[in-house]
């Protein structure tokens, strides 16, 4: 399978269902996971605190503190797109934008959601049925599709379009 998508969110999405052959995390990637974090950089609490919530923006940063400590790159990629996916699927309009001042906005405050239990529950239960595992060496890129269709040998090819997204 090649996948390709010029957005990072859907190249990062195509990675982990159908390139890394069936690669989750076990209960102990979860522990390190949501394990406190001293190190932590209080990032998700700084720019999107009262956006997430005190449970959330902990929860967060200590996640993010801990995917280092995953020694397997494609764990590190898994854990970088559940958090990722557990929050954009709850936004309203289906896309995480910025502001003028670079806030993340979905139009809609997480305080009322537990991302922990979120992300556990999508890492446990739903991934593990969604990844695909043809043993076969697939590729994603992250490429204007233009470009790439030149370089691609394929006995069946399916080529999104590229979106005008001006004028």
């Amino acid at each position: 399978i090649i996948s390709n998508d010029i957005m990072k969110y859907a190249c990062l999405r195509a990675k982990i269902l159908v390139a890394n052959n069936g690669i989750t995390l076990t209960q102990d990637d979860l522990k390190i996971l949501t394990s406190p974090n001293p190190h932590r950089k209080h990032h998700i609490e700084k720019l999107y605190g009262r956006f997430f919530g005190k449970h959330n923006y902990i929860f967060l940063d200590n996640w993010a503190a801990n995917i280092p400590r995953l020694s397997d790159p494609a764990k590190r990629d898994v854990a970088v797109f559940i958090p990722t996916y557990s929050i954009m699927k709850k936004n309203i309009y289906c896309a995480v934008t910025f502001s003028p001042l670079g806030i993340l906005t979905g139009y809609r405050n997480y305080w009322d959601i537990d991302l922990r239990a979120e992300c556990l529950d999508y890492a446990q239960n739903i991934l593990p049925l969604m990844v695909c595992n043809n043993h076969q060496q697939n590729e994603v890129y992250n490429e204007d599709a233009v470009g790439l269709v030149s370089r691609i040998n394929a006995d069946f090819l399916y080529i999104d379009s590229p979106y005008c997204a001006r004028g």
